[in-house]
Protein backbone atom coordinates (compact mmCIF):
# COMPACT_ATOMS: atom_id res chain seq x y z
CA UNK A 1 0.00 0.00 0.00
CA UNK A 2 1.23 3.12 -1.21
CA UNK A 3 1.71 5.89 1.75
CA UNK A 4 1.73 9.44 0.98
CA UNK A 5 2.47 12.53 3.13
CA UNK A 6 1.98 16.22 2.06
CA UNK A 7 4.52 18.91 4.71
CA UNK A 8 4.46 22.48 4.11
CA UNK A 9 7.00 23.77 1.75
CA UNK A 10 7.96 19.96 0.99
CA UNK A 11 7.50 17.66 -2.41
CA UNK A 12 5.50 14.10 -1.94
CA UNK A 13 6.69 11.44 0.06
CA UNK A 14 6.45 7.99 -0.91
CA UNK A 15 8.05 4.49 0.60
CA UNK A 16 8.80 3.64 -3.34
CA UNK A 17 11.81 5.49 -3.08
CA UNK A 18 14.84 3.20 -3.48
CA UNK A 19 15.82 4.65 -0.26
CA UNK A 20 12.92 4.82 1.50
CA UNK A 21 10.57 7.12 2.66
CA UNK A 22 12.10 10.87 2.29
CA UNK A 23 11.43 14.74 1.81
CA UNK A 24 12.99 17.27 -0.01
CA UNK A 25 12.84 20.77 0.81
CA UNK A 26 11.88 22.74 -2.07
CA UNK A 27 13.45 26.11 -2.18
CA UNK A 28 10.94 27.87 -4.77
CA UNK A 29 8.97 29.70 -2.02
CA UNK A 30 12.55 31.38 -1.22
CA UNK A 31 12.64 32.19 -4.24
CA UNK A 32 9.18 33.27 -5.01
CA UNK A 33 9.64 35.76 -2.09
CA UNK A 34 12.89 37.18 -3.32
CA UNK A 35 11.02 37.87 -6.65
CA UNK A 36 8.38 39.23 -4.43
CA UNK A 37 10.63 41.70 -2.74
CA UNK A 38 12.05 42.90 -5.91
CA UNK A 39 9.10 43.52 -7.12
CA UNK A 40 7.58 45.44 -3.91
CA UNK A 41 10.84 47.47 -4.54
CA UNK A 42 10.54 48.06 -8.25
CA UNK A 43 6.80 49.46 -7.01
CA UNK A 44 8.14 51.36 -4.73
CA UNK A 45 10.45 52.98 -6.60
CA UNK A 46 8.41 53.89 -9.60
CA UNK A 47 5.62 55.54 -6.90
CA UNK A 48 8.50 57.90 -5.55
CA UNK A 49 9.78 58.73 -9.38
CA UNK A 50 6.26 59.64 -9.93
CA UNK A 51 5.65 61.40 -6.74
CA UNK A 52 8.82 63.51 -7.24
CA UNK A 53 7.81 64.21 -11.07
CA UNK A 54 4.49 65.43 -9.93
CA UNK A 55 5.85 67.52 -7.23
CA UNK A 56 8.44 69.28 -9.70
CA UNK A 57 5.52 69.95 -12.11
CA UNK A 58 3.74 71.21 -8.97
CA UNK A 59 6.79 73.26 -8.01
CA UNK A 60 7.17 74.44 -11.39
CA UNK A 61 3.31 75.69 -12.14
CA UNK A 62 3.82 77.17 -9.01
CA UNK A 63 7.18 79.50 -10.17
CA UNK A 64 5.35 80.32 -13.30
CA UNK A 65 2.44 81.51 -11.60
CA UNK A 66 4.60 83.76 -9.27
CA UNK A 67 6.63 85.06 -12.02
CA UNK A 68 3.71 86.05 -13.63
CA UNK A 69 1.51 87.67 -10.76
CA UNK A 70 4.85 89.14 -10.11
CA UNK A 71 5.61 90.72 -13.70
CA UNK A 72 1.96 91.99 -13.87
CA UNK A 73 1.70 93.49 -10.17
CA UNK A 74 5.41 94.84 -10.20
CA UNK A 75 4.58 97.07 -13.02
CA UNK A 76 1.37 98.48 -11.53
CA UNK A 77 2.65 98.97 -7.99
CA UNK A 78 6.04 101.00 -9.38
CA UNK A 79 3.32 103.01 -11.33
CA UNK A 80 0.87 103.66 -8.63
CA UNK A 81 3.99 104.45 -6.17
CA UNK A 82 5.24 106.91 -8.29
CA UNK A 83 1.77 108.32 -8.35
CA UNK A 84 1.49 108.49 -4.43
CA UNK A 85 5.31 109.89 -4.84
CA UNK A 86 4.11 112.62 -6.67
CA UNK A 87 0.94 113.41 -3.88
CA UNK A 88 3.29 113.39 -1.23
CA UNK A 89 5.58 115.96 -3.11
CA UNK A 90 2.77 118.06 -3.65
CA UNK A 91 1.42 117.71 -0.02
CA UNK A 92 5.00 118.92 1.22
CA UNK A 93 5.34 121.98 -1.52
CA UNK A 94 1.64 123.39 -0.51
CA UNK A 95 2.70 123.27 2.92
CA UNK A 96 5.62 124.73 3.11
CA UNK A 97 4.31 127.40 0.48
CA UNK A 98 1.45 127.91 2.85
CA UNK A 99 -0.93 126.68 -0.33
CA UNK A 100 -4.59 126.49 0.36
CA UNK A 101 -5.20 124.00 -2.13
CA UNK A 102 -3.20 121.18 0.18
CA UNK A 103 -7.36 120.81 1.04
CA UNK A 104 -7.85 119.50 -3.08
CA UNK A 105 -4.94 115.98 -2.18
CA UNK A 106 -7.99 114.76 0.02
CA UNK A 107 -10.59 112.63 -0.89
CA UNK A 108 -14.02 113.87 0.40
CA UNK A 109 -14.89 110.99 2.58
CA UNK A 110 -11.22 110.74 3.87
CA UNK A 111 -10.01 109.05 7.44
CA UNK A 112 -8.39 112.05 9.28
CA UNK A 113 -7.42 111.41 12.61
CA UNK A 114 -5.01 113.26 15.02
CA UNK A 115 -3.71 112.60 18.78
CA UNK A 116 -2.68 115.24 20.75
CA UNK A 117 -0.19 114.83 23.75
CA UNK A 118 -0.59 117.61 26.48
CA UNK A 119 2.51 118.53 28.32
CA UNK A 120 0.31 116.82 31.38
CA UNK A 121 0.66 113.67 29.27
CA UNK A 122 -2.70 113.48 28.67
CA UNK A 123 -3.21 112.26 25.20
CA UNK A 124 -6.95 113.01 23.46
CA UNK A 125 -7.91 111.26 19.50
CA UNK A 126 -9.92 113.40 17.96
CA UNK A 127 -11.42 112.77 14.24
CA UNK A 128 -12.58 114.92 11.88
CA UNK A 129 -15.14 114.78 8.41
CA UNK A 130 -13.18 115.11 5.43
CA UNK A 131 -14.96 118.12 3.74
CA UNK A 132 -14.61 119.96 7.74
CA UNK A 133 -11.22 119.21 7.98
CA UNK A 134 -10.26 120.39 4.37
CA UNK A 135 -11.67 123.91 5.21
CA UNK A 136 -9.72 123.86 8.02
CA UNK A 137 -6.61 123.47 5.84
CA UNK A 138 -7.81 126.61 3.78
CA UNK A 139 -9.00 128.52 6.72
CA UNK A 140 -5.70 128.05 8.99
CA UNK A 141 -3.01 128.80 6.16
CA UNK A 142 -2.63 132.53 6.48
CA UNK A 143 -2.02 132.12 10.19
CA UNK A 144 0.11 129.71 9.41
CA UNK A 145 2.12 131.86 7.22
CA UNK A 146 2.11 134.40 9.53
CA UNK A 147 3.93 132.16 12.28
CA UNK A 148 6.23 130.41 10.04
CA UNK A 149 4.10 126.80 10.69
CA UNK A 150 4.62 124.15 8.37
CA UNK A 151 6.90 120.57 8.93
CA UNK A 152 9.84 119.08 7.29
CA UNK A 153 9.53 115.00 6.46
CA UNK A 154 11.86 112.44 7.12
CA UNK A 155 12.34 108.52 6.87
CA UNK A 156 9.49 108.69 4.30
CA UNK A 157 8.44 104.76 3.17
CA UNK A 158 6.55 103.54 1.22
CA UNK A 159 4.24 100.74 1.33
CA UNK A 160 1.47 99.01 -1.06
CA UNK A 161 -1.82 97.95 0.78
CA UNK A 162 -4.64 96.54 -0.46
CA UNK A 163 -6.41 99.66 -0.81
CA UNK A 164 -3.42 101.87 -1.85
CA UNK A 165 -0.08 102.86 -0.84
CA UNK A 166 0.89 103.84 2.60
CA UNK A 167 3.24 106.19 3.63
CA UNK A 168 4.70 106.98 6.78
CA UNK A 169 6.90 109.77 7.53
CA UNK A 170 8.74 111.40 10.36
CA UNK A 171 7.03 114.88 10.78
CA UNK A 172 9.37 117.56 12.23
CA UNK A 173 7.45 120.94 13.29
CA UNK A 174 9.43 124.01 12.37
CA UNK A 175 7.47 126.63 14.27
CA UNK A 176 6.93 124.12 17.46
CA UNK A 177 10.76 122.10 17.47
CA UNK A 178 9.44 118.63 17.99
CA UNK A 179 8.82 115.40 15.88
CA UNK A 180 5.68 112.84 15.20
CA UNK A 181 4.93 110.27 13.44
CA UNK A 182 2.40 110.76 10.40
CA UNK A 183 0.63 107.75 8.42
CA UNK A 184 -0.65 109.08 4.98
CA UNK A 185 -2.36 106.63 3.11
CA UNK A 186 -3.15 107.54 -0.47
CA UNK A 187 -5.88 105.57 -2.63
CA UNK A 188 -8.78 105.51 -5.67
CA UNK A 189 -11.58 107.93 -5.01
CA UNK A 190 -13.97 108.64 -7.70
CA UNK A 191 -11.44 107.53 -9.92
CA UNK A 192 -8.83 109.51 -9.21
CA UNK A 193 -5.75 108.65 -6.24
CA UNK A 194 -6.23 111.21 -3.19
CA UNK A 195 -5.58 111.02 -0.03
CA UNK A 196 -7.99 108.41 1.77
CA UNK A 197 -6.58 108.44 5.48
CA UNK A 198 -4.23 110.61 7.55
CA UNK A 199 -3.42 109.66 10.96
CA UNK A 200 -1.56 111.62 13.11
CA UNK A 201 0.36 113.28 16.24
CA UNK A 202 0.66 116.53 17.34
CA UNK A 203 1.32 118.85 20.59
CA UNK A 204 -0.08 122.29 21.06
Amino acid sequence: MLRTSRTAGCMECSNESPVGKYCMRSSKPAYSAKISFRADAAIRCDLIQQLSVKAIKTMKKIFVSTLIAYSICAPAFAQTKAQAQEIFEQYQSHEKSFDPSLADLYCDDALIQNTRTYPTGEQRTASFPAPRYKQLIQTAMPLAQAKGDYSIYSDVVYKQESNGIRITANRHSVLKKYSSPISILVGSCNGKLLITEEISQSRP
